[in-house]
Protein backbone atom coordinates (compact mmCIF):
# COMPACT_ATOMS: atom_id res chain seq x y z
CA UNK A 1 0.00 0.00 0.00
CA UNK A 2 1.75 3.20 -0.97
CA UNK A 3 1.26 5.91 1.99
CA UNK A 4 0.91 9.59 1.62
CA UNK A 5 4.65 11.21 1.32
CA UNK A 6 5.64 13.43 4.30
CA UNK A 7 8.85 15.14 4.87
CA UNK A 8 11.48 12.75 2.88
CA UNK A 9 13.08 13.16 -0.53
CA UNK A 10 11.24 13.35 -4.55
CA UNK A 11 14.25 11.74 -6.30
CA UNK A 12 17.28 13.85 -5.09
CA UNK A 13 15.12 16.90 -4.29
CA UNK A 14 14.23 17.77 -0.50
CA UNK A 15 10.60 18.25 -0.29
CA UNK A 16 9.25 21.62 1.16
CA UNK A 17 6.60 20.57 3.95
CA UNK A 18 5.28 17.68 6.19
CA UNK A 19 1.82 18.11 5.19
CA UNK A 20 1.67 17.59 1.20
CA UNK A 21 -0.10 15.27 -1.77
CA UNK A 22 1.54 12.42 -2.17
CA UNK A 23 3.46 13.55 -5.26
CA UNK A 24 5.33 10.70 -6.44
CA UNK A 25 2.34 8.82 -6.75
CA UNK A 26 1.07 11.50 -9.66
CA UNK A 27 4.46 11.49 -10.80
CA UNK A 28 4.52 7.68 -11.08
CA UNK A 29 0.97 7.89 -12.70
CA UNK A 30 1.90 10.07 -15.52
CA UNK A 31 5.27 7.95 -16.30
CA UNK A 32 3.36 4.86 -16.58
CA UNK A 33 1.22 6.51 -18.95
CA UNK A 34 3.70 7.35 -21.34
CA UNK A 35 5.31 4.40 -21.43
CA UNK A 36 2.77 2.39 -21.70
CA UNK A 37 2.71 3.79 -26.21
CA UNK A 38 5.95 2.87 -25.79
CA UNK A 39 5.50 -1.08 -27.61
CA UNK A 40 2.74 0.84 -29.76
CA UNK A 41 5.48 2.82 -31.86
CA UNK A 42 7.77 -0.53 -32.28
CA UNK A 43 4.58 -2.15 -33.77
CA UNK A 44 3.69 0.74 -36.03
CA UNK A 45 7.68 0.92 -37.09
CA UNK A 46 7.03 -3.39 -37.67
CA UNK A 47 4.08 -2.75 -39.74
CA UNK A 48 5.34 0.24 -42.23
CA UNK A 49 8.34 -2.03 -42.97
CA UNK A 50 10.86 0.74 -41.27
CA UNK A 51 14.46 -0.63 -41.19
CA UNK A 52 15.26 -1.53 -37.60
CA UNK A 53 17.75 1.29 -36.19
CA UNK A 54 19.62 1.54 -33.00
CA UNK A 55 19.82 4.68 -31.79
CA UNK A 56 22.74 6.38 -32.83
CA UNK A 57 22.15 5.35 -36.16
CA UNK A 58 18.57 7.07 -36.50
CA UNK A 59 20.23 10.10 -35.41
CA UNK A 60 22.55 10.05 -38.17
CA UNK A 61 20.16 9.04 -40.67
CA UNK A 62 18.00 11.97 -39.73
CA UNK A 63 20.40 14.32 -39.71
CA UNK A 64 21.22 13.21 -43.67
CA UNK A 65 17.77 13.62 -44.05
CA UNK A 66 16.60 10.82 -44.49
CA UNK A 67 12.81 11.07 -44.63
CA UNK A 68 12.11 7.54 -43.17
CA UNK A 69 14.52 7.95 -39.98
CA UNK A 70 13.15 11.14 -39.65
CA UNK A 71 9.56 9.75 -39.58
CA UNK A 72 10.17 6.69 -37.23
CA UNK A 73 11.68 9.16 -35.11
CA UNK A 74 8.87 11.38 -35.11
CA UNK A 75 5.83 7.97 -34.42
CA UNK A 76 8.25 6.84 -31.76
CA UNK A 77 8.00 10.65 -29.46
CA UNK A 78 5.40 12.15 -30.74
CA UNK A 79 2.47 10.68 -28.05
CA UNK A 80 5.17 11.16 -25.40
CA UNK A 81 5.61 14.93 -26.37
CA UNK A 82 1.97 15.29 -27.11
CA UNK A 83 1.51 14.23 -23.66
CA UNK A 84 3.97 16.95 -22.36
CA UNK A 85 2.58 19.60 -24.50
CA UNK A 86 -0.76 18.83 -23.41
CA UNK A 87 0.27 19.44 -19.83
CA UNK A 88 1.93 22.75 -20.13
CA UNK A 89 -0.41 24.25 -22.71
CA UNK A 90 -3.71 22.75 -22.54
CA UNK A 91 -5.28 20.74 -25.50
CA UNK A 92 -6.13 23.48 -27.50
CA UNK A 93 -2.71 24.86 -28.21
CA UNK A 94 -0.92 20.90 -27.34
CA UNK A 95 -0.83 20.06 -31.36
CA UNK A 96 0.52 23.69 -32.67
CA UNK A 97 3.33 23.47 -29.61
CA UNK A 98 3.91 19.34 -30.77
CA UNK A 99 5.21 20.88 -34.32
CA UNK A 100 7.44 23.63 -32.83
CA UNK A 101 8.67 20.95 -30.44
CA UNK A 102 9.92 18.66 -33.58
CA UNK A 103 10.78 21.39 -35.89
CA UNK A 104 13.27 22.39 -32.60
CA UNK A 105 14.19 18.48 -32.12
CA UNK A 106 15.45 18.18 -35.73
CA UNK A 107 17.12 21.67 -35.73
CA UNK A 108 19.09 21.19 -33.11
CA UNK A 109 19.55 17.25 -33.52
CA UNK A 110 23.01 17.76 -35.32
CA UNK A 111 24.15 19.12 -31.57
CA UNK A 112 22.99 15.93 -29.89
CA UNK A 113 26.65 14.10 -28.69
CA UNK A 114 25.07 10.78 -27.69
CA UNK A 115 25.91 11.91 -24.44
CA UNK A 116 22.98 10.86 -21.81
CA UNK A 117 19.28 9.69 -22.50
CA UNK A 118 18.45 10.57 -26.02
CA UNK A 119 15.16 10.39 -24.83
CA UNK A 120 15.64 12.67 -22.00
CA UNK A 121 17.22 15.22 -24.72
CA UNK A 122 14.34 15.21 -26.68
CA UNK A 123 12.06 15.55 -23.35
CA UNK A 124 13.76 18.80 -22.66
CA UNK A 125 13.56 20.14 -26.11
CA UNK A 126 9.94 19.82 -25.81
CA UNK A 127 10.00 21.44 -22.31
CA UNK A 128 11.78 24.88 -23.14
CA UNK A 129 9.71 24.76 -26.52
CA UNK A 130 6.52 24.70 -24.33
CA UNK A 131 7.99 27.09 -21.50
CA UNK A 132 8.95 29.56 -24.94
CA UNK A 133 5.36 29.10 -25.95
CA UNK A 134 3.78 30.36 -22.46
CA UNK A 135 6.31 33.08 -22.41
CA UNK A 136 5.56 34.36 -25.76
CA UNK A 137 1.82 34.75 -25.16
CA UNK A 138 2.05 36.09 -21.30
CA UNK A 139 1.07 33.92 -19.76
CA UNK A 140 3.70 32.76 -17.10
CA UNK A 141 3.25 35.22 -14.38
CA UNK A 142 4.99 35.14 -11.17
CA UNK A 143 2.24 35.12 -8.34
CA UNK A 144 4.60 36.90 -5.34
CA UNK A 145 1.00 36.94 -3.40
CA UNK A 146 1.19 35.27 0.38
CA UNK A 147 -0.73 32.44 0.70
CA UNK A 148 -1.12 31.94 4.64
CA UNK A 149 -3.96 28.74 4.06
CA UNK A 150 -2.72 25.83 5.58
CA UNK A 151 -1.62 22.72 3.60
CA UNK A 152 -3.82 19.37 4.31
CA UNK A 153 -2.66 15.82 3.94
CA UNK A 154 -4.57 13.91 1.78
CA UNK A 155 -4.56 10.28 1.43
CA UNK A 156 -2.14 8.34 -0.97
CA UNK A 157 -5.42 5.84 -1.80
CA UNK A 158 -7.28 8.92 -3.17
CA UNK A 159 -5.06 9.71 -5.52
CA UNK A 160 -4.74 6.01 -6.53
CA UNK A 161 -8.03 5.73 -7.46
CA UNK A 162 -7.79 9.08 -10.11
CA UNK A 163 -7.11 7.49 -13.39
CA UNK A 164 -4.45 9.95 -15.35
CA UNK A 165 -6.45 11.83 -17.09
CA UNK A 166 -8.88 12.80 -13.71
CA UNK A 167 -5.23 14.11 -12.59
CA UNK A 168 -4.66 15.90 -15.79
CA UNK A 169 -7.93 17.72 -15.05
CA UNK A 170 -7.43 18.66 -11.70
CA UNK A 171 -3.28 19.72 -13.01
CA UNK A 172 -4.91 21.85 -16.05
CA UNK A 173 -7.13 24.05 -13.57
CA UNK A 174 -4.03 25.57 -12.05
CA UNK A 175 -2.57 29.03 -13.01
CA UNK A 176 0.12 28.72 -15.66
CA UNK A 177 2.68 29.85 -13.59
CA UNK A 178 1.61 27.41 -10.38
CA UNK A 179 1.30 24.49 -13.22
CA UNK A 180 4.79 25.48 -15.10
CA UNK A 181 6.72 24.94 -11.96
CA UNK A 182 4.64 21.88 -10.77
CA UNK A 183 5.18 20.19 -13.72
CA UNK A 184 9.31 21.23 -13.91
CA UNK A 185 9.50 19.84 -10.16
CA UNK A 186 6.99 17.07 -9.51
CA UNK A 187 6.54 15.17 -12.96
CA UNK A 188 9.66 16.41 -14.68
CA UNK A 189 11.66 16.21 -11.69
CA UNK A 190 14.01 19.49 -11.91
CA UNK A 191 15.61 21.20 -9.22
CA UNK A 192 14.42 24.65 -8.27
CA UNK A 193 17.73 26.02 -9.15
CA UNK A 194 17.64 24.54 -12.88
CA UNK A 195 13.69 25.45 -12.71
CA UNK A 196 14.40 29.01 -11.93
CA UNK A 197 17.36 29.62 -14.53
CA UNK A 198 14.57 28.29 -16.95
CA UNK A 199 12.08 30.80 -16.25
CA UNK A 200 14.25 33.37 -15.31
CA UNK A 201 13.05 33.91 -11.73
CA UNK A 202 14.47 33.82 -8.45
CA UNK A 203 14.84 29.95 -6.32
CA UNK A 204 12.72 30.91 -3.81
CA UNK A 205 9.81 32.23 -6.12
CA UNK A 206 9.93 28.32 -7.71
CA UNK A 207 9.22 27.23 -4.15
CA UNK A 208 6.57 29.59 -3.35
CA UNK A 209 5.11 28.53 -6.49
CA UNK A 210 5.14 25.16 -5.84
CA UNK A 211 3.40 25.33 -2.67
CA UNK A 212 1.11 27.40 -3.49
CA UNK A 213 0.36 24.84 -6.32
CA UNK A 214 -0.03 22.14 -4.01
CA UNK A 215 -2.31 23.87 -1.47
CA UNK A 216 -4.13 24.85 -4.70
CA UNK A 217 -4.76 20.94 -5.89
CA UNK A 218 -5.42 19.97 -2.46
CA UNK A 219 -8.32 22.02 -2.10
CA UNK A 220 -9.60 21.05 -5.92
CA UNK A 221 -9.44 17.41 -4.39
CA UNK A 222 -11.36 18.66 -1.05
CA UNK A 223 -13.75 20.37 -3.33
CA UNK A 224 -14.03 18.01 -6.11
CA UNK A 225 -13.76 14.72 -4.91
CA UNK A 226 -15.04 15.61 -1.25
CA UNK A 227 -12.21 14.59 -0.03
CA UNK A 228 -11.73 14.93 4.20
CA UNK A 229 -8.44 16.56 5.37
Amino acid sequence: MTKCLELGTFGNHPLDSAFILPLALIRVKFVSRQRKTWPEYQFVSRQIKVYPLQEKELIQRCNANDRRAQRLLYDRFAPLLMSICRRYVGQSQAEDVLQDSFVRVFNYLVQYRNEGSFEGWVRRVCVNTCIRHLEKAKRLQVDYKSDDMPEFAIDATVVDQMSADELLGLIDRLPDGYKTVFNLSIIEGYPHKDIAEMLGIEESSSRSQLTKARKYLQRSLIATYKVES
